[in-house]
């Protein structure tokens, strides 16, 4: 059909699929993976199913059995954004993922989402650099090569993804915080004022390092804007992608760092005093709409006598 089509329709068409039927698709010719697999095509399609009125949205989850240590992904259908009823009975599954690759220490940690590529991270013991950039429609990933900034496990290494509007360029972000410094700056249960003090001061030793995998070129190259050197959160936190840029959370939850995919600049976003001066245990950043939110644990218990 493509030879009597042109390709712009062609596009149209293909981009108005459903995902199971899209997955088909990429099996009738050599043109037609060609399209489906192409980076600007899938943010076409990603774009075009999520301002669909009516259509129903889909959840990418991820289950993990600690006894068993198996991974299990899937596609459910998200029935409670449509109203519906939020019964265990409702969560459909739509589709079965089968994970690219296995984890050498706990589990495969998901570093980001972006236009239906996933972005994992086997770095739960802080020393594996398994990198995978996985698009579970078309069943491909891509095994990122060994990034070129050591780390001496302590302090933080952390990562963001996200993409370039502007090159059509998919992004990996590593910030490497090497410690150097005697103390110990474990989180104390619960946080005193003093503690928070602290570790917003603190700075470490050996400035932090930052890196970038570029998807279309293929390689790690370390960029000249420093991360700032104060800490970021903590290596598992998931870090959010909005507008353009990488956030976190900074260790003491007082602002959210981002990163800005394009130019590949850092900036600040202050949080309201309201969140910055509570004993939080663990804030991450995620997003609802067009708008980043937090979500957030604090310390409370009881004195027992």
């Amino acid at each position: 059909m493509s030879d009597y089509l042109p390709k712009d329709v062609l596009v149209e068409i293909l981009s108005k699929l459903p995902l199971k039927t899209l997955v088909q698709c990429t099996t009738v010719c050599k043109s037609w993976y060609s399209i489906i697999i192409n980076p600007n095509f899938i943010s076409l399609h990603h774009n075009t199913h999520i301002s669909t009125a009516g259509r129903r949205p889909l959840l990418f989850v991820r289950h993990y059995n600690m006894f068993d240590r198996v991974e299990r992904y899937a596609l459910h259908f998200d029935d409670e954004e449509l109203g519906e009823s939020s019964d265990a009975d409702s969560f459909e599954e739509y589709l079965e993922l089968k994970c690219p690759e296995r984890s050498r220490s706990e589990y495969m940690r998901i570093v980001g989402c972006c236009n239906g590529l996933i972005c994992l991270s086997d770095d739960y013991d802080k020393f594996t650099d398994t990198v995978v950039l996985w698009n579970p429609i078309i069943r491909k990933h891509v095994g990122l090569p060994n990034p070129s900034l050591g780390y001496n496990g302590r302090g933080s290494c952390i990562y963001g993804f996200g993409f370039d509007g502007v090159k059509h360029d998919y992004k990996v972000v590593r910030v490497v915080y090497n410690s150097t410094a005697t103390e110990d700056y474990k989180l104390q249960i619960p946080p005193t004022i003093e503690f928070l003090d602290k570790l917003r001061a603190v700075k470490f030793l050996v400035p932090p390092g930052v890196e970038v995998y570029s998807l279309s070129s293929g390689v790690w190259r370390t960029i000249s804007d420093a991360c700032p050197s104060y800490i970021l959160h903590q290596n598992h936190s998931v870090s959010t992608f909005l507008n353009g840029a990488v956030h976190w959370i900074s260790k003491d939850c007082s602002f959210i760092v981002a990163f800005d995919v394009g130019n590949e600049k850092f900036s600040e976003i202050s949080l309201p005093d309201s969140v910055a001066e509570r004993n939080v245990m663990k804030l991450d950043v995620m997003i609802t709409g067009t708008s980043l939110m937090g979500d957030e644990r604090v310390w409370s218990g009881e004195v027992l006598e």
